[in-house]
C-alpha cells in the first residue's frame, strides 16, 4: 500500500512540534508501568539463568572487534537489500519484528535485539528454531519472549536518566553490587540508554561489542516512494509466506529535508540516532586519549584534571583520533543524510 496525499495538502517539514523532554515525558507516562511490571515478572527467570552463567552483555564486549555488521530496519527499502543478505559474510543485527526477513533470504541474524515491553513481537518470532541467534534484551522486555527464548541470550539494563526506577531501584535487583557478591549470582551491570527505537538500540550494542564498520539497511525513517513498510515474511507449515507490507501509519505526515514523506515519530528516531552516534564517538575519542595518557605515566586523577605531559602530547600527535570511532554507512533510501551513503551491493 502506498500513502496518498490529497492535492493541496500542506505538509509539515522535518522538525519536532514538542521538545524532546516533553516527548520523553509522554513515553514515560505510557510505558513506565509496563517496564516496572515486566522487570518484576522477569526477575525469577533471569536470576535462574544467571545462576548457571554470567548473562550480562559485558560478556560480549569486544566479540565483534574489527568485524563488519549490518543493522536492519523495517523501512520499505529493505525489500531491495534483504535478498542480498544471503551472500553477506558479516554479522546481522535484527529486531523481533523483522528477524525472519534476513532468515528468509538466507542469513539468520546473529543477534536479535528485543527492546519493546509489549507482547506483540512474540507471535512474529514463532515457527523458527533460533539456534545460532543470540537474543540481546533487558529485564523490562516482554516476559513472553524472555521466558520462552531457549537459545543464547544476554541482558543489559535499560536506562532513562533522571528517573529513580532506572537509576536506583532497578540496579538494586539486577545490578552488580559488591554487597550482593556472596548472596546472589552474577548480575547485570551494563546500562544502555533508551534511544527511541530498536535500530538505535542495536547501533549502541553493536558498537559496544566492537563491530566496525556498521551498515544500515531498511533504516528509512520515512516512506520513500510513498511506501510504508517492508514486506513481512512468516514461516508456516514448513514454507515461507509473503504477508505483504506491515501497514500502521495513521499519523500526521511531514516532508523531510530531502523531500521524503515521514512522520514526527520517525524524525525523532533519526534525531535520536544522531545523538547516539555523537555521544558514542565522543566517548571513544575520550577513551583513546585516556589510555594513551595512562600509558605515558599520568595518574587517573591527573587525567581527570585535564593534565598531560610531553610524552603523551607526542603520542597523541601521531594518531588520528577519528580512527577510534566506528564507521557507520547508510545503505537505506530514507531521510538520513548525515552519514556516508553506499549501495549495499557494493559492500
Amino acid at each position: 500500500m502506498n500513502l496518498e496525499v490529497d492535492v493541496g495538502t500542506k505538509l509539515e517539514g522535518e522538525y519536532l512540534e514538542q521538545t524532546q523532554d516533553k516527548r520523553n515525558e509522554g513515553v514515560l507516562k505510557s510505558w513506565l508501568p509496563y517496564w516496572v511490571m515486566n522487570a518484576f515478572m522477569n526477575h525469577l527467570t533471569i536470576m535462574n539463568e544467571a545462576a548457571q552463567k554470567n548473562v550480562c552483555i559485558s560478556m560480549l564486549q569486544g566479540k565483534g572487534k574489527g568485524k563488519p555488521a549490518v543493522i536492519i530496519g523495517s523501512g520499505p527499502s529493505l525489500d531491495l537489500t534483504a535478498p542480498l543478505l544471503g551472500n553477506w559474510k558479516g554479522a546481522v543485527f535484527a529486531c523481533g519484528s523483522n528477524a525472519l526477513i534476513p532468515t528468509r533470504w538466507g542469513h539468520q541474524p546473529e543477534y536479535i535485539c528485543v527492546f519493546d515491553a509489549g507482547d506483540s513481537l512474540y507471535p512474529k518470532m514463532l515457527g523458527w528454531n533460533w539456534q545460532g541467534s543470540t537474543l540481546l534484551t533487558h529485564p523490562s522486555a516482554s516476559p513472553l519472549i524472555v521466558k520462552n527464548w531457549k537459545w543464547d541470550k544476554y541482558y543489559y539494563l535499560m536506562m532513562h536518566y533522571g528517573i529513580q526506577w532506572f537509576e536506583e531501584i532497578q540496579p538494586l535487583a539486577y545490578g552488580d553490587f559488591t554487597r550482593f557478591e556472596y548472596e546472589a549470582p552474577p548480575r547485570i551491570k551494563i546500562m544502555v540508554g533508551n534511544a527511541g527505537c530498536t535500530v538505535n538500540n542495536a547501533v549502541q550494542l553493536a558498537s559496544f561489542m566492537g563491530f566496525n564498520p556498521l551498515f544500515l539497511i531498511g533504516v528509512d525513517c520515512g516512506y520513500p516512494e510513498g511506501k510504508e513498510r517492508c514486506t513481512r515474511w512468516e514461516f508456516i507449515d514448513g514454507e515461507w509466506r509473503d504477508l505483504g507490507p506491515d501497514i500502521y501509519t495513521d499519523r500526521k505526515l511531514h516532508v523531510s529535508d530531502n523531500g521524503i514523506l515521514t512522520t514526527e515519530e520517525q524524525i525523532e528516531y533519526k534525531a535520536a540516532l544522531l545523538d547516539v552516534w555523537r555521544i558514542d564517538s565522543k566517548a571513544r575519542v575520550n577513551s583513546k586519549i585516556y589510555q594513551i595518557k595512562l600509558a605515558c605515566g599520568l595518574t587517573k586523577q591527573e587525567i581527570e584534571n585535564g593534565l598531560s605531559n610531553p610524552q603523551a602530547d607526542e603520542e597523541l600527535s601521531k594518531i588520528d583520533l577519528r580512527e577510534s570511532c566506528v564507521q557507520l554507512f547508510d545503505c537505506s533510501k530514507g531521510i538520513i543524510t548525515e552519514f556516508p551513503k553506499i549501495e549495499f551491493q557494493e559492500v
